[in-house]
């Protein structure tokens, strides 16, 4: 084909024109398609010319001002951001699956769009980079826009939307709605894919609606798009089937795996080899296989490190020793990373000599205090990620110690500062950021901002982030605070209350906590029962045996099919109980002896 072109008549000046070159290798392009299986359109003919800065209109729509050498540089320093923090990615099975489907949406034009749906800590955004990493050789082009740094207007609307994904990917101010340019690079380069990072930030009501339509648009121009979604914001407010409803069917949803026990143990190796540099991942591995044995009657241990994001902190605070402690959480790991990683210095930190490590350490928990304090008080129609650097320092006093502190959160990795725009920080998760949320709200300097939370939620559609916070928070509070919040802040019929409730009750060290629940459960009927028996089942170890009452009276007067779902899901707590299994046992059975057996609960 080179020689071929060689011998063309394409250009005989400097720079070159590229308009005869194109016509030339489209010719040849055709006289290969019947050869091609159809993918000469996948051929990136003559855009790609990093040096080339002559007319760019001989390479894009007359009405799009951005071109693929930009585009493909801020996807670059995008895709960066989306690198995971200290933990080694491992390759998984599950992305070969996602991207044999992606590259067959895009090669055969099936105008699909992706969900890679999971739970907070499931490691998407993870799964995300390594889709871009695999699929940039592979397609015409590809970009990434991440939604915790995406500005909407207060009042979207479709072309509000598709300029600020537009104005987003080509990292300009230009207007360019992404429709305009999804369009022009598809047909001057083939079609491409467009990656959208954490759609739940964003993703409220108002946004489904545009939303919708710039999917279909995009779509419909030949445009694969793939997005990353926490699973409750993706069942219960997007809802394809019934607000994507053109769509519906075009939108596969991919749910992301848990970690695997093999994947726990080589992402245990690889944080070893990352880390501590070691010769061998022996030490990583040895570690890896112990807290896969240590989780198998251990629910609250296996729901860590089946998430990438809190195995990653794990590794970091116990694989040295490769001891776990007992009665371990997700909220109280993150108490003891706040305690090991920003309360104190790590012993091998070297400051100035006239500098105590007391006075860093309370310095840095003052800075990341003061982050949460103004991503809260900027959050309104969504939770700001994002904090800008100079409202932290207008309520810092800018010193030394400061700027220890905040180098130090740095180099730790808990403050990660925006590559494209450095007067921007964020936490290095958005879930410990919800933490540190939490943890500041349930200081004294913080009882406005409380109430203002609590008057927040009682509108029944607040966002769900809200209630993370305050589960979050109701883990955290004092006993008294704690239950005064349960008896007069918030509506008990409002199912996501309860919800929070019971899964912070879970994790609390008052055993009784649990228990006071019961009443609303057993009268609210079955879905309020289904959350609090799940909720008894995450109980740490250390509450077992309260968290076995709770089960035995949803077993003796909850609703039948929370009975039947007990008897065949109760092998967990039965583990954790196991020095008075046999008593156990006997108390289950005397509960289902006592259930009333009358019509259809007789018949089951």
């Amino acid at each position: 084909m080179l020689t071929e072109l060689k011998h063309s008549n394409s250009s005989m000046t400097w720079p070159p024109n590229m308009e005869v070159i194109a016509k030339n290798l489209k010719a040849i392009f055709e006289d290969l398609y019947k050869q091609s299986e159809g993918q000469v359109n996948q051929i990136p003919n003559y855009v790609e010319m990093r040096t080339w800065d002559g007319d760019q209109k001989l390479l894009f729509k007359k009405d799009t001002s951005t071109n693929l050498s930009n585009i493909k540089s801020n996807a670059k320093l995008t895709r960066k951001a989306l690198e995971p923090i200290t933990l080694e990615r491992i390759s998984r099975e599950c992305v070969r699956v996602y991207l044999k489907e992606i590259l067959n949406s895009v090669n055969h034009d099936e105008k699909q769009a992706f969900a890679i749906i999971g739970d907070a800590g499931y490691g998407k955004t993870t799964i995300l980079g390594d889709i871009y990493d695999s699929i940039c050789s592979k397609v015409s082009w590809v970009t990434i826009v991440r939604c915790d740094n995406l500005r909407l207007e207060q009042n979207l609307s479709d072309d509000s939307l598709a300029m600020a994904l537009g104005n987003y990917v080509s990292d300009s101010n230009a207007s360019d709605s992404i429709i305009d340019i999804a369009s022009s690079l598809t047909k001057h380069c083939g079609r491409g894919v467009l990656l959208i990072d954490t759609l739940d930030i964003v993703l409220n009501q108002a946004f489904i609606e545009p939303f919708h339509h710039v999917l279909e648009k995009l779509t419909n121009e030949s445009t694969t798009v793939v997005f990353t979604c926490r699973d409750y914001e993706y069942d219960n407010i997007l809802q394809p089937e019934r607000y994507l409803y053109r769509l519906s069917s075009n939108v596969k949803r991919h749910p992301v795996p848990p970690f695997s026990p093999e994947e726990i143990i080589r992402a245990a190796a690889a944080f070893s080899k990352k880390s501590k540099n070691f010769d061998s991942i022996s030490k990583g591995e040895e570690f890896g296989r112990k807290i896969v044995e240590l989780s198998t009657h251990d629910y609250q241990l296996r729901e860590i490190i089946k998430k990438p994001l809190l195995l990653r902190i794990l590794c970091e605070l116990f694989e040295e020793d490769g001891s776990v402690p007992e009665n371990l959480t997700a909220s109280n790991l993150y108490q003891r990373y706040w305690n090991e990683r920003i309360a104190k210095l790590r012993l091998n930190c070297i400051l100035p000599g006239e500098v105590l490590r007391e006075t860093v350490g309370r310095r840095q928990k003052k800075l990341c205090q003061n982050i949460a304090k103004i991503a809260f008080e900027d959050s309104y129609d969504r939770l700001e990620v994002l904090v800008n650097r100079s409202d932290v320092e207008e309520i810092e006093e800018f010193d030394q110690i400061y700027d220890l502190a905040y180098k130090n959160m740095e180099s730790e990795g808990v403050l990660i500062t925006e590559k494209k725009q450095i007067d921007l920080v964020r936490f290095f998760h958005q879930s410990f950021m919800e933490f540190a949320i939490a943890k500041w709200l349930n200081t004294a300097q913080a009882k406005d901002a409380r109430e203002r939370l609590l008057e927040t939620l009682r509108n029944p559609n607040a966002w769900f982030d809200w209630w993370r916070i305050m589960r979050e928070y109701l883990t955290l509070a004092k006993p008294g605070q704690f239950e005064r919040i349960i008896a007069d802040k918030l509506d008990m019929s409002n199912e996501r209350a309860f919800y929070a409730i019971a899964f912070a009750a879970a994790s609390r060290s008052e055993l009784s906590a649990l228990e006071k629940l019961l009443p609303t459960a057993l009268e609210r009927g079955i879905h309020y029962q289904q959350i609090l028996f799940d909720a008894a089942i995450s109980t740490p170890v250390s509450n077992a045996e309260t968290a076995w009452k709770v089960v035995l009276t949803l077993l003796e007067k909850g609703d039948y099919k929370i009975a039947a779902k007990i008897t065949q899901n109760s092998r967990e707590m039965l583990a954790r109980l196991k020095p008075n299994l046999g008593s156990c046992i006997n108390a289950a059975l005397e509960a289902i002896e006592k259930r009333p057996m009358e019509g259809t609960d007789a018949q089951n």
